[in-house]
């Protein structure tokens, strides 16, 4: 088993080598309009084993049904940090009896982006498959300006305070 394991890999390592125009990858890119993963151009009739439009190497292979998902999940909570911070101290500072520049700072600094990363997270949830389908390298770029956005509220908050 160990011998025939080991030949079958060697010879699916050869069939998915990056650069390599695979006749599996030509005949199955013959008639489907399929995306390229890194930059969406459509890969209808590829003959090469590269994106015309990004040149990234492409390989066709078997993956999961569904991807694992825990860029999606690191995302959703970083947006949900964001939301759980200053929905409810929006809340609380709005009790507090502002006047009206205060409440400019208050309206500015914590309940517009509130309002801006609840919409960034319904339209998360909304177009979770399309994340999914994102190369990892676009996913973590969401994650990090998910990250950053939750960082600016609780930034802008401390100004808030501190003025």
């Amino acid at each position: 088993m160990t011998a025939e394991h080991d030949a079958h890999v060697a010879k699916s390592d050869e069939a998915v080598t990056p650069g390599v125009p695979s006749p599996l990858l030509t005949q199955f890119l013959a008639e489907q309009d399929v995306p390229c993963p890194a930059c969406g151009y459509s890969l209808r009739g590829l003959k090469g084993a590269a994106c015309p439009e990004c040149a990234q190497p492409l390989v066709l292979r078997v993956a999961l049904a569904e991807p694992s998902s825990w860029r999606y999940v690191a995302a959703m909570v970083a947006l949900a940090v964001g939301m759980g911070f200053s929905g409810p101290v929006s809340i609380l500072v709005s009790w507090m009896g502002l006047n009206g520049e205060e409440m400019r700072r208050l309206v500015f600094g914590l309940v517009l982006p509130f309002v801006i990363e609840s919409a960034a997270m319904f339209l998360l949830v909304r177009n979770a498959r399309a994340f999914q389908r994102m190369s990892s390298h676009r996913q973590g770029w969401v994650i990090l300006a998910c990250c950053a956005f939750s960082l600016a509220i609780f930034a802008s908050f401390l100004l808030i305070v501190a003025d």
